[in-house]
C-alpha cells in the first residue's frame, strides 16, 4: 500500500516510510511510479534551480528529476497541470509535458 502525505515530508511504502526535506505538494501513483511533487515554497534559497517534481519506484528509490523548463534561477514547478500524460506548470511560465519514464520535457510552450 501506499500513502503518499501531502502537506507532510513523508510517503509510506508498504511497510517503510520514506522522507523528504521538503513538503509534499501534490502526488500520484501512474503505473509501476509515484510521481512527487515538492512544494515550490520550501525553496528558501534565492539562487539556485529547485527540482521539485521527481519519480520514484515503489522500494523509494528516486528514479529522477524532471528537467526544468530553463536554467534560471529559482526555477522550479509549482503545479502538476496532468497525469496522463504527464505535465506540470513552471515558476518561469512554460507548460511542460514530461516523459513519465525519463523525466526528460518532450514539449514546452510559454504561457504569458
Amino acid at each position: 500500500m501506499i500513502e503518499i502525505n501531502k502537506g507532510n515530508k513523508e510517503i509510506k511504502l508498504d511497510d517503510k516510510t520514506h522522507q523528504f526535506d521538503h513538503r509534499i505538494e501534490d502526488g500520484y501513483v501512474i503505473d509501476d511510479l509515484i510521481i512527487i511533487l515538492l512544494s515550490p515554497d520550501d525553496h528558501k534559497v534565492r539562487f539556485g534551480q529547485f527540482q521539485n517534481l521527481l519519480a520514484l519506484n515503489f522500494d523509494g528509490n528516486i528514479l529522477w528529476h524532471a528537467e526544468l523548463s530553463t536554467n534560471r534561477p529559482g526555477d522550479c514547478y509549482r503545479e502538476i497541470y496532468s497525469i496522463t500524460p504527464l505535465q506540470a506548470l513552471s515558476f518561469c511560465s512554460f507548460h511542460c509535458h514530461i516523459d513519465i519514464k525519463t523525466g526528460k520535457i518532450t514539449k514546452k510552450i510559454f504561457y504569458k
